[in-house]
């Protein structure tokens, strides 16, 4: 059972935020409630190069503490950024118990806060913006590694199968990698870490 109040999560409804971006459909909660100037939102990703905080997004793209989104599209690329006849920009939840739920669900991927800027689209349970800015990550304090529940002291490298692309694991002794870092001693001056 989850620690997070998920009593009124429907989880269709939580991956359709994340992934509405590939499928190109417009889901039925995801109406247009306005635009507003900057907001704070919760989302999930892996974390891609500590060194300079770099993240994967779960659709696609790349992205880093402070960034501008763009069209990914091959075909047809909007001309304006974040519009409602298209799905790019930057998608986060209102609720933090949301991401830290799907998080929950699927060890490696990490929660994360960030501050949407730019023209930013509300949504019913999240929104979309232009540029975001990653303000605190979420480290689970257990190993990500299915069925470990030791204590996770490293950060380390996994190259993924599909693309061969690295990406960051909360990992316990045992579990650990080639290329570490230990989560206590990261550099905090750039972003804010918080255990759970």
């Amino acid at each position: 059972m989850s620690k997070y109040n998920n009593d009124n999560l429907n989880y269709t409804e939580a991956w359709s935020v994340a992934v509405s971006a590939l499928s190109g459909r417009k889901s039925e909660h995801l109406l247009e409630a306005g635009n507003v100037s900057n907001a704070k939102g919760y989302k999930v990703c892996y974390i891609s190069d500590i060194n300079n905080f770099s993240f994967r997004g779960l659709g696609y793209g790349d992205y880093n503490i402070s960034s501008s989104s763009k069209c990914e599209k091959k075909i047809k690329k909007c001309k304006v950024p974040v519009n409602l006849n298209c799905d790019c920009g930057f998608y986060a939840f209102y609720d933090q118990n949301k991401a830290f739920y799907i998080a929950e669900n699927y060890r490696g991927l990490v929660p994360i806060e960030v501050e949407l800027f730019g023209k930013i689209i509300m949504h019913k349970d999240g929104m979309r913006g232009e540029e975001q800015d990653v303000i605190r990550i979420f480290l689970s304090r257990k190993c990500s590694k299915s069925y470990c529940n030791r204590e996770g002291k490293y950060l380390s490298n996994k190259k993924t199968i599909y693309n061969n692309k690295k990406k960051y694991l909360v990992r316990c002794e045992r579990h650990k990698t080639n290329e570490n870092y230990i989560i206590n001693e990261i550099n905090k001056s750039k972003i804010d870490i918080v255990r759970y």
